[in-house]
C-alpha cells in the first residue's frame, strides 16, 4: 500500500488498513487482559499457598 492510498479515506486499501489496525489493538488488549488476570491468578495461589503454609505450621507447632 502506498502513502497516496493511506490519505484517502474511501480507499479500499485505506478501509483494510484501519481494520487491521483495530483488529491489532483488540488482539493486543485481550492479550494484555489475559496477562492481568494471570499475573492475578499467580498471586493469589502464592497467597493461598502461604495461608496454608502458615494453617500447617501452627497446627504442628
Amino acid at each position: 500500500m502506498n502513502v497516496k492510498n493511506r490519505l484517502d479515506t474511501t480507499s479500499p486499501d485505506y478501509l483494510k488498513f484501519i481494520e487491521e489496525t483495530k483488529q491489532m489493538d483488540r488482539k493486543q488488549e485481550t492479550k494484555n487482559q489475559m496477562n492481568k488476570e494471570r499475573e492475578y491468578v499467580k498471586k493469589s495461589v502464592e497467597i493461598v499457598n502461604r495461608s496454608n503454609l502458615g494453617t500447617v505450621v501452627d497446627v504442628y507447632a
